[in-house]
């Protein structure tokens, strides 16, 4: 399942509803911060690989007031390190750490999202990797 920015969140509550059928998750620059699963629902989403996915965007601003794009990340990086901790895979992929910068927040409407695809079908053969 993919989800980008405000939808975010979907495929980790669907996987929360009812998780067959679900392979991997790739959350492309959710909003908000994950910061509101239990442990117990961590528990339950770390038996599915988790992407998420962003851009070098953080600081600027997201024109919703209360919300930025800094929490988003640092939210969500929290959120990958607690799916780890509790035995799941789950990657934080930060585009400018790999090198890759000058992305919006639609990466996949920018020139490189070829690029950025095939990082994302990479990571979907292999996600321990």
């Amino acid at each position: 399942m993919v989800s980008h920015s405000q939808s975010g969140a979907f495929p980790v509550e669907t996987a929360l509803l009812n998780p067959d059928g679900i392979k991997a998750m790739v959350l492309v620059e959710p909003g908000g911060t994950g910061a509101w699963y239990t442990d117990e629902q961590i528990r339950l989403i770390s038996k599915i690989p988790v992407l998420v996915v962003f851009g070098d965007n953080v600081e600027n601003d997201t024109g919703v007031p209360g919300h930025s794009w800094k929490d988003a990340y640092n939210g969500w990086k929290h959120f990958t390190e607690r799916v780890r901790a509790a035995g799941g895979t789950a990657k934080m992929m930060f585009l400018p750490e790999l090198g890759i910068k000058g992305n919006s927040h639609m990466l996949m409407m920018d020139t490189n999202n070829q690029q950025i695809a095939d990082l994302i079908m990479q990571w979907i053969a292999d996600p321990k990797n």
